[in-house]
């Protein structure tokens, strides 16, 4: 069974492109599994992988490294389950030092195995060449110290979101990333394509097969807990009902757009927004991140109906309570303009608890 760990911040497309790539290995008859980590409980991403029929196990309460006996038991469960020949390991957004903690730890577990862990972290194209070329960022020094510390461990760097800007800027981006990373393997991708996806699988079958160790992060953990603290997260569901039925995207449009417009009024540095919703039989993933302006729009498919319901992931640049009210009261404008009600339920506000690995190999 291969392992390929796959970090990056919150953001970076990871979920797409891992979902690509299992589309990609389902089409080669290869059965591909995946475990989605997140300091919270109700995931998005573990419910979207279910709904495009990719058995998919969590781990959460923290990153994997924090939670590795768990981490083990969830890759037990899924190898029981379906037994994989391919496992991706979406760790949380802002975790890092994941090669001290999850990769030679498991590569010693299953010393006798034919293939190595790998680690490729993603990032946002758009992001790296603002930050490499020292123009104004989204997210404050925290953060950021967390978001290098990513990319200075991988062994592989996916530029994702290429298709997001134009062939000009993906090579500028490619040049910077190459020059900003020496050593390293960088690669431009578009999570939405095929033919990127078989190439990112060929450049991981390579990797697996490596034979000299990769070098553990040197990373300061009280930095590092900073940053990760500094991005706020709530995770909620969400039901609005109206009496006879209603434009449900409309509702939809109306909600986002105002939230996008309190979170940009307020300078929030936006990490993501995650929705999976429902009406009836019609089901749709909606995802809104920093570099983003209207592009999820398309993502909305038409709706009408008397009931819709969302499951929500948001992590953002401010208090929890800060981004909950955000929510909620973006939320309760749209279902007044469309007359009708809200409910919200198993809501959690919170960050995350300063990083504790279980193991750690120098």
């Amino acid at each position: 069974m291969q392992i390929h760990l796959v970090g990056g911040f919150t953001g970076s497309g990871k979920t797409t492109a891992i979902l690509s790539a299992c589309r990609s290995l389902a089409a080669r008859k290869v059965t591909a599994g995946v475990v989605t980590n997140d300091a919270g409980k109700y995931l998005v991403d573990t419910a979207y992988f279910d709904w495009q029929k990719v058995p998919a196990v969590q781990v959460t309460g923290g990153c994997v490294c924090c939670n590795y006996e768990e981490f083990l038991s969830r890759l037990e469960q899924l190898d029981r389950a379906v037994q994989p020949e391919v496992v991706f390991v979406e760790a949380d957004g802002t975790c890092a030092d994941l090669v001290a903690t999850v990769v030679k730890p498991l590569d010693e577990l299953r010393k006798n195995a034919a293939a190595k862990v790998t680690l490729t972290v993603f990032a946002d194209c758009r992001l790296v060449t603002q930050w490499l070329g020292g123009e104004a960022l989204p997210f404050g020094n925290p953060a950021m110290y967390v978001y290098g510390r990513q990319l200075d461990e991988a062994a592989l760097v996916m530029l994702n979101k290429r298709d997001l800007i134009s062939p000009d800027k993906a090579r500028l981006a490619l040049d910077m990333a190459r020059s900003g990373f020496p050593g390293k393997q960088v690669r431009l991708h578009n999570a939405f394509d095929a033919l990127n996806a078989d190439a990112w699988l060929e450049e991981l079958d390579g990797l697996s097969r490596r034979e000299t160790p990769m070098n553990s992060l040197l990373i300061d953990y009280a930095r590092y807990a900073a940053g990760e603290s500094s991005i706020g997260r709530v995770d909620t569901q969400l039901t609005f009902s109206a009496p006879t039925a209603i434009d449900l995207r409309g509702l939809m449009v109306d909600w986002i757009a105002g939230l996008n417009k309190e979170i940009r009024m307020r300078d929030i540095g936006l990490g993501h927004l995650k929705m999976l919703i429902q009406a009836g039989h019609t089901k749709a993933k909606i995802g809104l991140t920093a570099g983003d302006a209207a592009a999820w729009r398309a993502q909305i498919p038409d709706m009408h109906g008397k009931e819709l319901k969302a499951l929500v992931n948001a992590r953002m640049e401010a208090e929890p309570a800060v981004i909950h009210e955000l929510l909620v009261n973006a939320a309760n404008a749209a279902a007044v303009n469309a007359n009708c009600g809200v409910e919200e339920k198993d809501t959690e506000a919170y960050v995350p608890a300063y990083p504790k690995p279980k193991r750690r190999v120098p």
